[in-house]
C-alpha cells in the first residue's frame, strides 16, 4: 500500500512525501529480497532528482544482484544506472548474471534493449561482440512489445544507419511510453532514431511533450536529460539561440556530478551555439571545466571533442582541431560504429585541414565521406559538398554548393544553409555574376540573423548598420516608388556593389552626376551608407 501511494505522489509531482512513503516501506521490509528492491524503488526515486546522490545505493544493489536477490527488472535498472554513471566493470558483471538468467519473454525485450543501448551509449564494452544486429537475425516478425521493437530498430541503425523501419518504429514507441522511472533510456533512444534521421520536427515535437512532462512529475534529471536532447535538435536545425538556451537549461537542472559522462552532451551543444553566435569566450569557459575521462569513451564523448576541435578552429589551431577530429573518428572505427548520422568526423576533419591549406587531403576526406552515404538527400550529404566545393575548381563551386543548399533546405539546417549561402556567393563573384552574389549574400545574411550566428553576419557583412536593418518594414516598398527612374537606376547598380565611377560609365554620365543622385536615393530611403542600401532595399531594387 505504501509502495502504491507513493507511485501516486510521484506521478503528481509530489517527490518528497513519495520519497518519505517509501522510504517507511522499506524500513518495514520483511526480508532481503524485498528490502533489496525496495532499495531500487528509492534509487530510482531519488535519481529523479540527483543521480549523483542516488548513486550511493549502487554498490549494494550490485553486490545484492551478485548474490540473487534481486529480480530481472530490478537489476535492469541497476545496469542502467551504474553505465550512466561511469561503472562500467560492476555493470558488465551485473549484465553477464542476466544474460546467465531464466527471464520471461517480456523480460528477455528489456534485456535486450538494455544491451542495445549500452552498446550504444558505451560501444567500447563490446567491441568483440559480432555486428550483426542479433535482432534482425531474428527477424522483425518474432518482437515481443514495444521495448522489444525499439531495441530492434536501434540496433539497425547502429549497424546499417537510419532508415524509415526505424523511424516508423522510434514514432510508434513514442505515443506508448509515458516518461516514468523505466523510460528515459527507450524515450532517448526513439529521440536519437529521429534525430539521426533528420526527422527534426518530430524529435521537437515529443521532446517538448516529454519535457511538460517531466515537469508536471517533478523530476529535474528527467528534465535535464531532455533538456540536452532538445538543445542537440535545435542545433542541427541551426537555431543557436534555442541550443544555447536549452543547453544551459540543462547543466541548471542538474550538477556536472549528476551528468557524469553524458556531460559531453550538454557542454559540447553549448560549446557549438556559442561558437556560432560569437561567443568565444563563454565557450571557453565551459571547455576549461573539467570533464570524466570515462566520457571519452561513451558515444557522449564525440559531441564534446567535435565541440573542442571547432574551438580550436575558431582560435586558428587547426593542428589541434584536426587531432580531435581524427580521435573522433579512431574511437569509432575501433566501436565499429562509423556513422555518419552520429558523428560525420570526416566533414569536420576536412574543415582542419583546409584551414591548414591542404585541400588535397580535405578533398579526400569530403569524397570518403560521400561514399559512406546512400542516394538520398541528407545533411551530412550537404555538409559532404560543402567542403568539396572549397577544394574544387572555381568552375565547379557554384553546382556543389547549389546542390547542398538545395538539400540544407530540406533537412531543416539553417545555419549549414547560411554558411552554404555565404560560400556560394563567393563563388558567384568568382564568376563575375556580381549581381546574383550579392543577392546570395543577403540571403545568407538573414539566415544567420534568424539563426542569431552573429559570428557570420560579421564576415557577410561587416559595414551593415543592423538599426536600419530592423527598422525595414512595409514601408520601404513605397519608398522605393518615390525614386525618379534616373534614381533608381543608379540604386540599383550601387545595391550591385558598382562604384560610382563605375555607375557613370554605365548610365553615360558624370561622378557629380551620380554622387546627387545617391544623396538623393539615400535621403529617400532613409539610409546613410551603401552597405545599409544593399541590405535595407538590395531584392526590392534588383527586382525593379
Amino acid at each position: 500500500m505504501l509502495v502504491e501511494a507513493a507511485d501516486t505522489l510521484f506521478a503528481s509531482g509530489d517527490g518528497d512525501r513519495g520519497l518519505a512513503l517509501l522510504r517507511l516501506a522499506h524500513d518495514g521490509a520483511a526480508g532481503s529480497r524485498e528490502r533489496a528492491a525496495l532499495k531500487v524503488a528509492l534509487m530510482q526515486a531519488e535519481w529523479r532528482t540527483d543521480p549523483a546522490a542516488a548513486g550511493h545505493r549502487l554498490g549494494q544493489l550490485a553486490a545484492a544482484a551478485r548474490d540473487g536477490k534481486l529480480g530481472v527488472d530490478a537489476q535492469v535498472t541497476t545496469v542502467h544506472c551504474l553505465l550512466w554513471l561511469g561503472l562500467t566493470s560492476e555493470a558488465v558483471l551485473v549484465l553477464d548474471g542476466l544474460h546467465a538468467t531464466d527471464t520471461t519473454p517480456e523480460q528477455r525485450a528489456d534485456l535486450r534493449f538494455l544491451t542495445v543501448w549500452a552498446r550504444y551509449t558505451h560501444p567500447g564494452l563490446f567491441g568483440d561482440e559480432p555486428a550483426e544486429p542479433r535482432a534482425a537475425r531474428r527477424g522483425a516478425e518474432n518482437l515481443v512489445n514495444t521495448r522489444d521493437a525499439l531495441a530492434h530498430a536501434l540496433e539497425t541503425v547502429l549497424v546499417k544507419g537510419p532508415n524509415s523501419a526505424a523511424v516508423i518504429t522510434a514514432e510508434q514507441s513514442l505515443p506508448r511510453s509515458s516518461l516514468g522511472p523505466g523510460t528515459p533510456a527507450a524515450l532517448a533512444a526513439a529521440l536519437a532514431i529521429l534525430v539521426y534521421s533528420d526527422h527534426l520536427e518530430t524529435a521537437t515535437l515529443w521532446a517538448d511533450r516529454l519535457l511538460a512532462q517531466a515537469s508536471e512529475r517533478g523530476a529535474p534529471s528527467w528534465q535535464a536529460m531532455l533538456f540536452g536532447i532538445r538543445a542537440d535538435i535545435a542545433l542541427r536545425a541551426g537555431q543557436l539561440g534555442e541550443a544555447q538556451r536549452y543547453a544551459e537549461a540543462a547543466l541548471a537542472q542538474m550538477s556536472r556530478q549528476s551528468w557524469a559522462s553524458a556531460i559531453g552532451v550538454p557542454v559540447g551543444t553549448l560549446v557549438m551555439a556559442c561558437l556560432g553566435r560569437g561567443d568565444l569566450e563563454t565557450a571557453a569557459r565551459h571547455l576549461e571545466q573539467p570533464v570524466p575521462d570515462e566520457m571519452f569513451q561513451t558515444v557522449w564523448g564525440l559531441t564534446y571533442l567535435r565541440a573542442r576541435g571547432h574551438w580550436y578552429l575558431a582560435t586558428n589551431r587547426p593542428e589541434a582541431a584536426l587531432d580531435d577530429f581524427m580521435t573522433c573518428g579512431d574511437l569509432m572505427a575501433r566501436w565499429d560504429l562509423d556513422l555518419p548520422a552520429i558523428m560525420p568526423w570526416r566533414v569536420h576533419a576536412a574543415r582542419a585541414q583546409l584551414a591548414l591549406k591542404r585541400p588535397e587531403r580535405a578533398r579526400t576526406l569530403a569524397e570518403s565521406q560521400l561514399t559512406q552515404l546512400g542516394a538520398e538527400p541528407s545533411r551530412t550529404k550537404a555538409a559532404a559538398l560543402h567542403v568539396l566545393a572549397a577544394t574544387a575548381p572555381p568552375a565547379q563551386r557554384p553546382a556543389l554548393l547549389r546542390d547542398a543548399t538545395e538539400m540544407l533546405r530540406g533537412c531543416g539546417d539553417r545555419l549549414g544553409l547560411a554558411h552554404a549561402l555565404a560560400d556560394l556567393g563567393q563563388a558567384q563573384r568568382a564568376q563575375g555574376d556580381f549581381q546574383r552574389a550579392r543577392m546570395t549574400v543577403r540571403r545568407a545574411y538573414d539566415v544567420a540573423g534568424e539563426c542569431h550566428a552573429e559570428a557570420l553576419r560579421r564576415v557577410l557583412l561587416p559595414d551593415v548598420d543592423d538599426q536600419a536593418l530592423e527598422n525595414a518594414d512595409d514601408t520601404d516598398t513605397e519608398a522605393l516608388h518615390s525614386l525618379s527612374d534616373a534614381e533608381r537606376r543608379v540604386a540599383a547598380l550601387a545595391a550591385q556593389g558598382s562604384t560610382n565611377r563605375q555607375i557613370a560609365t554605365k548610365l553615360y554620365v558624370t561622378v557629380s552626376t551620380v554622387e546627387q543622385h545617391l544623396t538623393k536615393v539615400y535621403r529617400k530611403l532613409n539610409v546613410t551608407r551603401r552597405a545599409d542600401l544593399l541590405v535595407k532595399f538590395g531584392p526590392l531594387i534588383g527586382n525593379v
